[in-house]
């Protein structure tokens, strides 16, 4: 008896340890999602992620338009790396085809995704197509 009796404290102590580690860590690490830039979550996890929106663009603008983080280089429409377009603006644009742009070249939700990734603040930042 005096052997399963210390193994069990060998255990319960073991199981002690490995609990105020668990916790230590999570005090440490700020408890979980705290400080996460929530708005930076919700859109790696909404429909039009960045990944999609490159891929959109890529397949739908990139034959005209340059962006860096799609991998376009096109200089038929503007480079849109050059200057930092609203988001609205975009939207606009790809629904009623400025200059020689066809209208309505995505519609719905791809057509928000890209209007994003472009009207984004920093769409260089955006995760690149061989991440």
């Amino acid at each position: 008896m005096n052997f399963r009796t210390g193994t069990t404290r060998i255990v319960i102590a073991g199981v002690a340890v490995a609990a105020t580690v668990i916790v230590v860590a999570l005090l440490l690490s700020g408890g979980g999602d705290e400080g996460v830039d929530q708005s930076d979550a919700e859109r790696a996890d909404a429909p039009g992620t960045n990944t999609e929106a490159i891929a959109l663009f890529g397949d739908n603008c990139g034959q005209c338009h340059a962006l860096t983080v799609a991998g376009t280089s096109a200089d038929v429409g503007p480079d849109l790396d050059d200057e930092r377009y609203d988001e609205a603006r975009v939207r606009q644009a790809i629904e009623q085809g400025p200059g020689l742009m066809s209208a309505g070249i995505l519609e719905g939700a791809d057509a928000d995704a890209v209007a994003k990734l472009i009207g984004s603040d920093e769409p260089l930042l955006a995760p690149t197509p061989d991440n």
